[in-house]
């Protein structure tokens, strides 16, 4: 089954609304659902088709106090919908759990969308992984999570659990390893999410693993002997995995330092009615910590 056919965007960012469509159509699956990182709840949202057009009853959680106020402003006239403006960790208070509990949506919910993610931020963070991992008693049918599309589908890595620094994110390897654990089989992914179903689904969808799934834009080149690249406004970050040459570290390097330099080091002016360069330090680029680089480590990722 190609479910690539069934792609359609109303408002999330790679198809997700028409798989989702695809399932909610074809299956039997509850009308709720959670969606972590609700945003304005237009925003690349994964469940605005479902809760507008398909009248599913939702939770939509969203942490920052500007986006949640938009939210509710916009659709505090839908009684099918609940709010809570909080933050999602993977255990404790403001576990995925007790929020549900604690709003009285304890209902097992058709789809749960995760997207505890901001890497391109002064701290970076991202919990998708750990908040999957850490749930028991919220068990969707469907579950959509944020995956990094920097790190090839190849690979396994996922950040820590404690909030001390994040900057990869998890790959989708490392999200199935896991879901397989609970029961969750991966049916797709798009360039930004991992789409799992639960026992009841599964036998509908074939076996197949992350690296026949994921899209990733060089596949035909993966290795296990590469350097990969991660950078935003506020880290430079390059890795490799395993015997890589000294020629691809050095090379890896020079990448970085380019990279960093002409996407965050300088800015473009017009002189004379020309676009030329001018050498200017935009932003403060700071080295990644010690101990993430440690932690990198453990899956054979060695930062340059």
């Amino acid at each position: 089954m190609n479910l690539a056919q069934y792609k359609k965007s109303i408002t999330s960012q790679d198809g997700e609304d028409g798989i989702l469509e695809y399932l909610i159509n074809n299956f039997q699956i509850n009308r709720s659902l959670v969606e972590i990182g609700s945003h304005n709840g237009v925003w690349l949202s994964n469940t605005f088709n479902l809760w507008k057009n398909h009248l599913f009853n939702g939770l939509l959680i969203e942490y920052n106090l500007e986006s949640f106020q938009e939210l509710k402003n916009n659709f505090k006239y839908l009684k099918n919908l609940k709010f809570v403006n909080s933050k999602v960790m993977p255990n404790g208070e403001f576990s995925i759990d007790n929020i549900c509990y604690q709003n009285d949506f304890t209902n097992r919910p058709g789809v749960l969308s995760i997207d505890a993610s901001m890497l391109f931020c002064e701290k970076p963070f991202s919990y998708d992984y750990h908040i999957f991992k850490n749930m028991i008693n919220l068990k969707p049918q469907i579950i959509l999570v944020n995956h990094s599309y920097n790190i090839p589908p190849h690979l396994d890595y996922h950040e820590p659990e404690d909030d001390s620094f994040h900057l990869l994110g998890a790959s989708v390897k490392s999200l199935q390893k896991m879901a397989k654990k609970k029961n969750y089989k991966l049916i797709f992914c798009t360039s930004v999410n991992s789409i799992y179903v639960d026992n009841s689904l599964s036998k509908n969808f074939p076996d197949l693993e992350a690296i026949d799934l994921f899209n990733y834009h060089n596949k035909e080149n993966l290795s296990e002997n590469e350097f990969y690249f991660i950078s935003n406004s506020h880290h430079r970050c390059a890795y490799y995995t395993k015997n890589v040459s000294f020629y691809k570290k050095t090379m890896a390097k020079i990448l970085r330092v380019q990279h960093n330099y002409f996407n965050f080091g300088c800015e473009k002016v017009k002189v004379g009615g020309f676009p030329k360069t001018k050498k200017k330090i935009v932003y403060i680029l700071r080295p990644v910590p010690k101990f993430y680089k440690e932690h990198m480590k453990k899956f054979n990722f060695y930062p340059i």
